[in-house]
């Protein structure tokens, strides 16, 4: 974000005044902030993010090629700002021009009508309307894998997207085996790309193995899942000390452990159930504090399986101190009535973009 400052501090120099006023240099300086808002959204400082998002969105208005890409931002940061419904709004008024600029055949385009389709899926969902999101979801897979016979190495991060939405299609309908060999082929795509760059490639490395995790969890191959669980960790552990502001990574960190401690709890080992959920609280305390809308959800799950494995274990003072965390953050009442929270929220990871 330093070098994405200074930028913007070069171009509002004298020497550069006619330059900034051209074209040349207003895209150079919305690619400036552009990056400036990247690094906010990363480190949770939503409304910052937003505030210069929304300036590009109204700058472009008429330039689709620009507005989309802070729309595409945009939408993410709104999605943690329970403002997925302004999100699917403004993905729907891109939505038929984009499909016009996917006509003409041109990469591109297709490229970001795809984008534009992998998007609303997940608004739609997250706005209650699942059955809309499900037509969508083969006809934005179809799209990705004609997409590919194109450019098989430099398509694949959008293909993967897709095929996330499709697996996570194929889980809610049963098909547990297609399900898991579709987040195989994402695994795949990602140990590609963590080859040459792994910073961005790992973390989707350790997404993907939790997912895997929870199908195995689901059909009650827990050595396997364990495995899946513990490789993830390791990976994240890693990606997070080498970029420890980075929000999202952190709470992956705190996921996964949550979702290991689940393993454990099934297992009958509650004493690292324990320690695994311990250390995502510690992760979630610290994150609530700096992005408590991003955070807030999983933070209730890490609380709310704590407190029950307190409950079962007939540590009742130190379950009662969980369920005043919980109600002190708004969440449910009647805490000893929920279940155990064996999903992580999947929608929530911004590396597809």
């Amino acid at each position: 974000m330093k070098t994405a400052k200074k930028g913007l501090e070069l171009m509002e120099d004298d020497a550069f005044h006619e330059i900034t006023n051209s074209v040349r240099g207003m895209l150079a300086n919305s690619f400036c902030q552009l990056t400036i808002a990247r690094s906010h959204y990363r480190m949770g400082e939503l409304s910052e993010a937003a505030t210069i998002l929304e300036k590009m969105t109204d700058m472009f208005k008429e330039m689709i090629a620009f507005k989309r890409i802070a729309v595409n931002i945009l939408g993410d940061v709104y999605r943690f700002m329970d403002r997925s419904v302004e999100a699917e709004q403004m993905h729907w008024e891109i939505e038929p021009i984009q499909r016009e600029l996917h006509a003409t055949g041109a990469m591109l385009e297709v490229a970001w009508y795809l984008k534009v389709e992998n998007a609303l899926v997940q608004l739609l969902e997250m706005n209650g309307k699942q059955t809309e999101a499900d037509k969508l979801i083969p006809r934005a897979l179809e799209h990705a894998r004609e997409m590919i016979k194109t450019a098989p190495n430099y398509w694949d991060i959008l293909l993967s997207w897709s095929i996330h939405n499709y697996a996570r299609f194929l889980n809610r309908s049963g098909k547990l085996e297609e399900a898991e060999a579709a987040y195989h082929e994402i695994l795949e795509i990602w140990r590609k790309h963590a080859i040459g760059t792994p910073d961005f490639g790992n973390p989707m490395i350790a997404h993907t193995l939790n997912n895997i995790a929870l199908l195995q969890l689901q059909v009650g191959r827990m050595d396997e899942a364990e495995q899946s669980y513990r490789d993830a960790y390791t990976i994240i552990v890693e990606a997070v000390s080498k970029n420890p502001e980075g929000v999202f990574l952190a709470d992956l960190k705190a996921a996964i452990l949550t979702n290991l401690a689940v393993l454990l709890m099934k297992s009958e080992r509650v004493l690292e159930a324990e320690k695994a959920l311990i250390e995502a609280l510690d992760v979630r305390k610290a994150l609530f504090a700096i992005a408590p809308t991003i955070v807030g959800e999983g933070l209730n799950k890490t609380l709310t399986n704590l407190n029950l494995l307190y409950l079962e274990s007939n540590r009742l003072d130190d379950a009662k101190d969980m369920e005043v965390q919980l109600k002190e953050l708004g969440y449910v009442d009647d805490i000893a009535q929920e279940k155990l929270c064996i999903k992580e929220e999947e929608l929530k990871h911004p590396w597809f973009r």
